[in-house]
């Protein structure tokens, strides 16, 4: 198993990422009691499966909601379903906060700021559905954020003794957002350069996977904006991938791509095309599904295949 990194923005990407947290803790349960009774030789590959489900697969979730409300199907047992120590940092976006500091010239490294960007200000559990909301406050909270991706990166390469002949081939980076508010979409952008100049400043190679959580049949938290801000989102990942984005957020963006395989992302909607079937995928069974996606592709021998 590789080290995988599951990178979630915005409260339908957290979910995905609890999701992934679920399983993970539901097979090593597994594993735990087949311990009990098995034989030598099944011992030691429990053990060694044990090993890589906590140490080789790392969760950090951003949100500028902090309710953890997350709508997921009933888990069978009640135990470890809430994020562990450092998994899930709640991006601020207090009015308070954001104008004072900038009255008082402390947001330094803040480099825009429009009428858009405060209409979130008004509610610290949401982004109002504005993409110029988010990315002010992790603008805001750029700091905490990097600290926090660094962390992630380095919990993965600082990993159990028996893992570091897994170190070579670098770490994956499932980088989950949802475009269905303003969270996700907003800082995608900001959130996926920070993580790839911390690569290169690390010394590490990052295989990063964009997977977008799209609107699709189920209405969206603000349907004057979602679909507007999906487009944008899917449009500026083209320009940067054919190397056509016009503004580069900070540093030199070509050299720190050049550390990371920046590979086509997954896009996944909550429309259902199967012939005969509900066309909407409820909310809970989206985050669910997606979630079961990323722990397949990151706990079995279906990701090496992906890598391949």
């Amino acid at each position: 198993m590789r080290r995988t990194l599951v990178l979630s923005i915005g409260t339908i990407a957290s979910a995905a990422a609890q999701r992934v947290r679920r399983r993970r803790e539901d097979e090593l349960k597994a594993f735990r009691r087949k311990l009990v009774r098995a034989s030598e030789p099944e011992r030691s590959a429990f053990e060694f499966r044990c090993l890589e489900l906590s140490h080789a697969l790392r969760i950090q979730a951003f949100d500028l909601d902090g309710t953890q409300a997350y709508r997921l199907p009933a888990p069978l047992e009640s135990e470890d379903t809430v994020w562990g120590p450092g998994e899930f940092l709640k991006v601020s976006l207090s009015p308070q906060e954001v104008l004072a500091r900038l009255e008082a010239g402390q947001l330094s490294g803040v480099r825009q700021v429009n009428s858009q960007a405060l209409r979130g200000l008004q509610n610290e559990n949401a982004s109002g559905g504005a993409r110029p909301s988010s990315d002010l406050a992790f603008q805001v909270a750029a700091d905490r954020v990097r600290t926090a991706l660094r962390g992630a990166l380095v919990g993965l390469l600082e990993s159990q003794p028996a893992l570091t002949s897994i170190q070579n081939h670098g770490i994956r980076v499932f980088l989950v957002a949802g475009l269905f508010g303003g969270t996700g979409s907003g800082s995608f952008e900001r959130v996926k350069q920070w993580l790839l100049e911390l690569g290169q400043e690390l010394g590490v190679h990052l295989d990063v996977y964009p997977l977008l959580m799209l609107p699709g049949a189920r209405a969206p938290k603000d349907p004057e904006n979602s679909y507007a801000n999906t487009f944008a989102v899917i449009k500026e990942l083209a320009a940067d991938s054919t190397g056509y984005l016009s503004q580069p957020l900070e540093g030199n963006r070509q050299t720190a791509s050049a550390r990371a395989g920046f590979r086509a992302p997954f896009l996944v909607t909550d429309s259902n095309n199967a012939p005969d079937a509900p066309r909407v995928v409820t909310e809970d069974a989206f985050a669910a599904l997606v979630g079961d996606m990323i722990f397949e592709l990151a706990a079995t021998p279906l990701g090496s295949h992906l890598d391949a």
